[in-house]
């Protein structure tokens, strides 16, 4: 006695179909909703005093962790920028916050504290800033401001209804997803606008400009839900696969028969 186990060749050339439609469509998936997770970075700077660390790339001024704060320490008159940029970060749509602190104004002067965002280079950012003129003594001498510009172009300036404090800590939080924008000043929405001018993804910096001054608190984010499939598309991938292959089992044991033939 034997056993002869025959397949038939069309239903497994239909079983090949499937397999191919199933691969076409994860690859398509793949291709047309790349998969990008979120950036999310936080720096609380409560470390010993030094340098600012591997999460942070300095492009001018003197930075340095000092009593677990983000210093600045340039008070320069000639116009002398302090930047320092968040390593890695490159969005169009993310928000930002930070609590920056003025601790010398350049007197006679104005002196200003925040973000450069979507930044590319020197001609390709936007300026979100708190800015603060001073006396000849360098004390604050007028009404503390908030701006948004398009490099140097003014595009929204905020009188903030107070004389800003020297040692007196502000909470900077700017949100932007597309051309707009909504900058907050301690919770407090101060300035809701669109603009077109830089539409580039970028970096995000702290800013400094003819004072010092101290961040503390730094939290960026670029929400993966933001132009960008979430994570979830690897599990439908996933699935796609594994429904392929019990599909193929299933069919494959359909089109299986068993012929038992008696030996003389």
């Amino acid at each position: 006695m034997a056993c002869v186990v025959n397949v038939d060749v069309a239903k497994m050339i239909h079983v090949g179909k499937i397999i191919g439609l199933a691969l076409f469509i994860v690859l398509a998936f793949t291709f047309i909703f790349p998969v990008k997770a979120a950036f999310m970075f936080a720096d609380n700077f409560n470390r010993p005093n030094g340098l600012p660390g591997s999460g942070w790339t300095v492009i001018s001024g003197d930075w340095e962790i000092l009593d677990k704060e983000l210093l600045q320490s340039v008070v320069d008159g000639s116009y002398e920028r302090g930047q320092i940029a968040i390593n890695g970060f490159n969005a169009q749509d993310f928000s930002v916050e930070a609590n920056v602190t003025f601790l010398e104004l350049d007197p006679n002067g104005w002196a200003y504290v925040g973000f450069a965002v979507r930044y590319v280079d020197e001609d390709t950012f936007y300026w979100i800033v708190l800015k603060q003129t001073a006396d000849g003594n360098g004390e604050p001498n007028s009404n503390l401001k908030l701006e948004l510009r398009a490099k140097f172009n003014y595009l929204v300036v905020v009188d903030l209804g107070f004389v800003g404090e020297l040692g007196t800590s502000y909470k900077l939080k700017a949100e932007v997803a597309g051309d707009a924008f909504k900058i907050y000043v301690d919770g407090a929405l101060q300035i809701e606008t669109a603009d077109a001018t830089f539409g580039n993804a970028g970096g995000i910096l702290m800013w400094t400009g003819r004072c010092k001054a101290s961040f503390d608190d730094v939290f960026a984010q670029n929400p993966g839900f933001l132009n960008v499939v979430p994570e979830p598309a690897p599990v439908v991938i996933s699935v796609l696969l594994l429904g392929t292959l019990a599909t193929y089992i299933f069919i494959r044991k359909r089109s299986s028969s068993k012929t038992v033939i008696n030996l003389p």
